[in-house]
C-alpha cells in the first residue's frame, strides 16, 4: 500500500471513530450535544468523504492540501468552543440552547417546554475524558493531524 493510500485510510478511520464516539456519547450514555458539538462533526463527514476519494484518485496531493485546511478549520473551531467553555470568550448567539416560547402559551404550556427542552450549552462541556472535553480533544487531535499532514507532505509528497 502507498503512502498516499495508507494516509486517506487513516483518514476514513480516524474519522469513522470520532463520529463513532460523539454517536455514542450522545446516544448511548445520553449526553445532548450542544450547536457547536455538531458543527464539529461536519470537518469529519468531510475527512470521511476526502479519504474515499483519495483511495480512489490517482493523484490525490491536492486531497491532502485541502485535508490540512480542514484540519486547520476545525481546529479553530475547537479552540473557539473551547474558549466558550472555559469563559475565555462570550458565546455567541448561536449557543444557546434555544426554543421558541409562542405569545400566546400558557404557564403550564412553557414548563413543560422547559422540562422537556434538551439541556445543551456549549458554555459547559458535557463529556470529559481524563480531565479534558471532548472539544479539547478534539482541538488537540486536529492540531496534530494538521502538523501531521505538513510533515507528510515535506517527506512523501
Amino acid at each position: 500500500m502507498s503512502k498516499n493510500k495508507l494516509y486517506f485510510s487513516g483518514l476514513v478511520v480516524l474519522s469513522t471513530i470520532s463520529i463513532s464516539f460523539a454517536f455514542f456519547v450522545e446516544y448511548v450514555l445520553g449526553f445532548e450535544p450542544c450547536i457547536l458539538c455538531l458543527y464539529q462533526r461536519v470537518p469529519y463527514y468531510l475527512l470521511m468523504v476526502m479519504g474515499i476519494a483519495g483511495l480512489v484518485l490517482q493523484n490525490s496531493k491536492s486531497l491532502i492540501y485541502i485535508a490540512m485546511f480542514v484540519f486547520l478549520s476545525s481546529a479553530i473551531l475547537a479552540g473557539y468552543h473551547t474558549g466558550i467553555e472555559r469563559e475565555w470568550f462570550n458565546p455567541s448567539d448561536t449557543c444557546n440552547p434555544g426554543f421558541n416560547i409562542p405569545e400566546d402559551a400558557s404557564v403550564d404550556e412553557i414548563r413543560e417546554m422547559l422540562y422537556a427542552a434538551p439541556v445543551a450549552t456549549c458554555t459547559r462541556a458535557a463529556f470529559k475524558i481524563l480531565w479534558l472535553s471532548m472539544t479539547e480533544w478534539n482541538l488537540l487531535l486536529n492540531i496534530c493531524l494538521f502538523l501531521y499532514s505538513i510533515w507528510f507532505i515535506k517527506r512523501k509528497v
